[in-house]
């Protein structure tokens, strides 16, 4: 290494490495896992240059005050991610990022809370064509077969529930 002359680690490959190591060494950087799921929750609510702004900020989707201004607070309310499958859902999808309004779910959890889905109520139940299709063990696209084809309250009739949550 050289020595005495100033600055001299940035222009030194081996100096840089060694001034970096030891600089990271004292300086741990390791990032919290829910800073990336924070910084997200963000951006698409308020940067007009993400490409998921148009279906958050555009359409008034915003974090609460809290979780804005703190990323422990953000923390603390949501607690630790179940598993890498889970991402921060809201459970009101015309409702803001706020502390009654998200959990953790999976990907499939989160596809059965889209806007874009057809619920139908039977029996006093409210499930989406894939929670039905599945409850009686069929496919979607055979229950939409189905529903284009006979009246609402047969949409059902001569299906068994194959796991009993009907």
């Amino acid at each position: 290494m050289h020595r005495g002359k100033p600055r001299h680690e940035a222009k030194c490959k081996p100096c840089r490495a060694a001034y970096q190591a030891a600089r990271n060494s004292l300086t741990p950087r390791k990032r919290h896992p829910l800073k990336a799921v924070w910084r997200g929750m963000l951006t698409r609510c308020y940067n007009t240059e993400s490409a998921d702004y148009r279906f958050y900020g555009a359409r008034g989707i915003g974090v609460c005050a809290r979780w804005r201004d703190s990323f422990d607070a953000f923390r603390t309310d949501v607690g630790p991610r179940p598993s890498d499958k889970h991402q921060i859902d809201r459970i009101d999808n015309g409702g803001d990022y706020e502390p009654t309004n998200v959990r953790w779910a999976t990907a499939k959890e989160q596809a059965r809370n889209r806007r874009s889905n057809v619920f139908i109520e039977w029996r006093g139940q409210r499930k989406t064509i894939a929670e039905w299709a599945e409850s009686y063990g069929i496919t979607r696209q055979a229950l939409r077969s189905r529903l284009a084809a006979t009246a609402a309250g047969d949409v059902f009739v001569g299906l068994e529930a194959s796991n009993g949550n009907v």
